[in-house]
């Protein structure tokens, strides 16, 4: 990204009703997507994404991954029905 990121107004625009989701891109080309709020914990200079378990209800997370702030190039807002990470 080119600003640094502030966790608070990260926090924040999660925060806003209703739930957008969001689709983070890293600098090396992977990209996580964000389909619930629940899934994302927004640190001071991280965050954690929850992997979304197979087979499971909405929310329930295989696994985290911690993707500090200095390795996202772009977080985007996304439509419902392009969310598939």
């Amino acid at each position: 990204m080119n600003q640094p990121i502030d966790p608070e107004e990260l926090f924040y625009d999660f925060e806003r009703k209703p739930f957008q989701p969001r689709r983070v891109h890293l600098v090396d080309g992977e990209v996580f997507d964000i389909p619930l709020r629940e899934m994302v914990v927004i640190g001071i200079d991280y965050l954690d994404i929850g992997i979304q378990a197979l087979g499971e209800s909405p929310g329930i997370c295989l696994t985290l991954v911690k993707v500090p702030f200095d390795e996202i190039r772009e977080i985007e807002v996304v439509n419902t029905s392009d969310t598939s990470s």
